[in-house]
């Protein structure tokens, strides 16, 4: 699924699929499109901010490099914990009522980071060596 539709929508349509291969419950859904809006999120952190904190290959040797895998370790566990629990319960007015909990926190957070954060920290491309 994900090479057959074009890039931009590759990674909606994936999750898209797999929520309805699981069935029709609301959860499922809830889960796998917000797993969507977190993996798109996740991409951008990677290709924006990573090469600031580790800008080469022995710089995750480090002690900021093992800082970084320890604090996205954990950022991941929350999420799937705060993403996993629509899937969980599969009702759509418990998953809403715990977001509701979290103040949907977290699905503003990945929001932003897809608009803010490729224009705060532009990409910055490397120059070409002419001989």
């Amino acid at each position: 699924m994900y090479e057959r539709v074009p890039a931009s929508i590759a990674t909606l349509s994936s999750f898209t699929m797999s929520a309805i291969w699981h069935g029709f419950y609301p959860g499922y859904y809830l889960t796998f499109i917000s797993c969507a809006l977190w993996n798109e999120s996740a991409k951008v952190m990677r290709r924006h901010i990573r090469p600031l904190i580790l800008p080469n290959k022995e710089a995750e040797a480090s002690i900021m490099g093992n800082i970084y895998g320890i604090v996205t370790t954990c950022l991941t566990m929350m999420s799937l914990n705060y993403l996993g629990h629509p899937f969980n319960v599969q009702s759509f007015d418990k998953s809403i009522n715990l977001w509701k909990y979290w103040g949907f926190a977290p699905h503003i957070v990945a929001t932003t980071i897809l608009f803010v954060v490729p224009a705060a920290f532009p990409i910055k491309k490397k120059a070409v060596k002419k001989d």
